[in-house]
This record gives C-alpha cells, structure tokens and sequence, in this order.
C-alpha cells in the first residue's frame, strides 16, 4: 500500500458504513501484563522480578488506526454529518468532487467523495491488498476503498506508486466534513486560553488541548547513530521470531519479569521488525531527551510473545494474556516513562485501588484493585512518554498503542505540542494511533494499561519495505462472544498483578 493510502486510512479508518462496524472502537490483538505495583511505586519491585502483567483487557484484534472511544484520534463521527453514507451521483472515479452525493456508485459498490476525487467502496470488506474482485473495472481494492486505476480514467489527483489514483495534499486539506464522510470533523480553533473550556487551555497549534505545562526547551539535540527501524526484507525475515537481545540497550531494559529469570527470558520473543522498531525509537528518546526532567533512563519492556508464538505464560500452562493477543511477536508491553520513582518499569503510575493509599499498600488486591488509573497519572513522564509514542509512528506498520485513558489524554496533548515545537514531525501529528478509554464503554482499553502501554504491529504483505502492509478491520473483543471476562479479576492479566 503506497503511503498516500496509509495516510487516507488514518484519517477515517473505516466507515460506519462498512459492515456495520464502529470506526471508534477498538485495539488491535491485545496486551496484557501487569507491572509492579506498590504503594506510590514498587519499591519492593525494584529488583526487576516481580510478577507484573495486567493489562489490556478487552483488546482484540483491530486494525489499530481505530482506536478507543477517547483516543484522540481523528475520527469519522458520521452522525455529526449530513450524510448518512455514499450515495450515487454523476461523477465517475477520479473525477475531482466535494461531497459524497456528486459520485457514482451503486449498491453493490456505492460512490463516495474519497477527499477530493470520486471513488467506490469495495463489496468485501477484507479485500486483498491490490484485488480486483470486489471492484468496478478499472478499480482495485486496498483497505475496503475501491482506488481508480490512473490507466483507467482521468485523474483529477495525483498516481501514487501502486498506479493509483488519489487525492492530493491540498485536495485533503481543503476536505468537507459537513457533505463527505471520508473528511474527518476539524476541531474549533483558539486564540487564548478564555476561548477554551474549563480545564483546557489554548496550544501552540491554536487548538483546546488539556494542560500538561511546558514543552521543553530546545535547542532539539542532533541524534546521529541511530540505529534503523526500517526491516529490508519480506514477510518471511521481518517476521521471523528472535529473542529480544542484547537486554539492555540505548534507552531500553529487556528486565526479566512475570516469571522470567536473567538465564531464561521465555517471554520476550518478538518479530524483527518489531525489535527494529523498539530499539530505534527507545534509542532516539534517550537522545532527544537527554536533558529533561524526569527520571530518563531506560524504558521497562514486557511481555512480547514465547519462543513459538505463543501468548506468554502458556509454557507454564498459565497463559498471560486474551487468545488471540501477544501472539507470533506482534505485540509487546511496555512501561511507562516516570518522574519520582526509582526506574522506568512497568508499574502503575496512578492510584488504581480503593484503599486509603490509592495502591493497594495493604495487599488487598482481590477486594481493592480496579486495574485502571482512578486518579491523576501522578508519577508519569508525560512528555518522554509522548515523544516515545509519538516516534513510533515512524512505522506504517503501527496498528494501535493502547493507553489507559488518564495517561491517554495528557500524551495526546503532550503530542500534539511536541509537533507544534519541531521535537515531532511524522502522521503522529496528524492522527495520532493511540487508543484509551475515560470510561468503559467497552472498546478493550479501561483495564489493565494503568502501569504499561501495548503497542501492537501489522505484519508486511510482501516482499521489501516498499510493500506497506494492508490494514484491515478486525472486531475488538467487546464484539466478540464470551472474549472478555464480565468480571476483571477473572481476566488472565489480572493473575500477575501480584
């Protein structure tokens, strides 16, 4: 898939008309894991041995551009628009267009303005990365979206590199929301925090943003030997499963934990374009913010997958996580970056018990323990945590990174000024990939991301980089009979709060 689509895909992931799916919902396979969790912070889990593994529950597999209700993605919210869908107009594919109902279509493949330039919905929802079936001739399928072939009509866009036809970057931007639903809504803008509700104040990108304080000053340092995200290879290789090695690296700690001993990291199996990945963004952070505040340092990583793909714990007959996540290396845990505590490991960074301390210092997990942040993210590192899930954008592969919803909403905000000050300069500053949840309401992201975030990749679909892998709609495990234990003390992750 060119990277033109990728970013199309961003924008409004998929349709409300598409199957009947929510484009607001969802994470992709789904994490779990739990860290160390204490009174403020671990301190009797400082030794990197603690059984920490609680996390994402409810968290299926999903394409991760969709992500939680609160996610501060740019969404497609078509209730909010005129439209209720594509219609069938005049216009044939790749003719320049404003709203959905200039198009032409028909209700096996309806019309829809695709920002800017006439296009088709695929009849399949899964279609094939390049197929023609589900198409009109003269069309192919990526991601649902029937793409006019440039050969086969007159382009009012530009031809990307899969001979495509899409819109161009000033068709994007001038985008109606109010007449086609493929344009995301845009956000009112502000001049001074008086224009912003209570609790919100006026960014740097003259949009309401929660207060997470300064960015921080510059100059942005220059990070020279960075070691490549980028796998050059096929499915086979990229996708090859190896240990997370060396365990300790630039701006990383592969600690052994749930189980784990030095001389045996059975849970820390990853794909290698997932290793790739870690280790360049862990290593550009350690760089950019060398002279933060915070605790800097290494970040904690988790659960990954076993040596065969299998969900970890499942060697001890104890599986850590839903079926169907953390498997074949896919998805990883990972702490969060602190400030008053001892290192970066998975811990909770916010009181999550109905204890008097807020961290079940007593012990009374199974009575107290809610498994998500119940207060303020007191002791998180909002801008590292932010310029780490910012970077890791950097990869088209990126499906979801899961937050619980009170970090999620300061890391967005931190984002998004991160972008406006030049430390950010990929998709992230447009459609951030992270998901979360203020409230359950049954996405997959309320439980069990209060002390790690769950960062989950797409596999390749060929061979070289050059072939950006397909996204495709997978429905979170809220849709998906008996998945989600009702009660969360039953969900696997909850097993390795201790």
């Amino acid at each position: 898939m060119d990277q033109i689509k990728t970013f199309i895909l961003s924008a409004f992931l998929t349709f409300t008309f598409f199957a009947g799916c929510n484009p607001d919902n969802d994470d992709s396979r789904d994490d779990n894991e739990d860290p160390e969790l204490v009174a403020g912070y671990d301190q009797n889990a400082s030794d990197g041995n603690a059984n920490s593994n609680a996390e994402d529950p409810n968290s299926s597999q999903n394409d991760g551009n969709t992500t939680g209700s609160n996610q501060g993605n740019a969404t497609v919210d078509s209730g909010s628009q005129e439209n209720t869908g594509p219609s069938s107009g005049a216009k044939e594919n790749g003719v320049a267009c404003t709203c959905d109902d200039e198009c032409a279509g028909t209700e096996v493949n309806p019309g829809f303005c695709l920002q800017g330039i006439c296009a088709q919905v695929s009849s399949d929802p899964e279609c094939a990365a390049g197929s023609t079936e589900s198409c009109p001739a003269g069309s192919r399928c990526w991601s649902q979206i029937c793409y006019p072939d440039c050969d086969a009509v007159e382009c009012a866009g530009g031809c990307d590199e899969d001979g495509s036809c899409v819109p161009t970057e000033e068709m994007r931007n001038a985008c109606d929301h109010t007449c086609s639903i493929a344009c995301p809504t845009p956000e009112p803008t502000c001049e001074s925090d008086s224009d912003c509700e209570a609790g919100l104040v006026c960014g740097t990108s003259a949009r309401c943003i929660m207060d997470v304080g300064t960015v921080p000053a510059g100059p942005i340092p220059t990070c020279d030997n960075i070691p490549s995200w980028e796998c050059e290879g096929n499915e086979t290789y990229c996708g090859e499963l190896l240990p997370f090695e060396p365990d300790l690296g630039p701006g990383y700690w592969d600690y052994p934990l749930n189980g784990e001993r030095d001389d045996d990291q059975y849970r820390s199996y990853a794909r290698r374009d997932m290793i790739m990945l870690i280790k360049h963004v862990s290593a550009k952070v350690d760089c950019l913010a060398s002279g933060w505040a915070g605790n800097g340092g290494e970040i904690g990583l988790g659960d990954m997958s076993e040596e065969n793909g299998d969900i970890p714990g499942t060697r001890d007959g104890r599986p850590g996580h839903p079926e169907g996540t953390h498997v074949d290396g896919h998805d990883m845990d990972i702490g969060y970056f602190q400030v008053g505590t001892p290192d970066n490991k998975l811990r909770s960074v916010c009181p999550h018990c109905t204890d008097e301390s807020g961290y079940c210092a007593d012990g009374s997990w199974r009575d107290n323990d809610t498994y998500h942040c119940l207060g303020e993210a007191e002791f998180l590192d909002v801008w590292r945590t932010a310029l780490w899930l910012g970077i890791a954008h950097v990869t088209p592969q990126l499906r979801v990174i899961g937050v619980d919803g009170r970090v999620g909403e300061p890391v967005v905000a931190a984002i998004e000024e991160l972008c406006a000050n030049g430390w950010l300069n990929n998709s992230a500053c447009q459609y951030p990939y992270i998901a979360f949840e203020t409230e359950n309401d049954g996405a997959g992201w309320y439980y069990f991301h209060h002390h790690h975030f769950h960062i989950s990749l797409s596999g390749r679909s060929g061979a070289g980089f050059s072939a950006i892998p397909e996204f495709y709609w997978i429905p979170p495990m809220s849709m998906i009979e008996n998945a989600v234990p009702t009660d969360a003390h039953e969900d696997p992750r909850s097993a390795w709060v201790r």
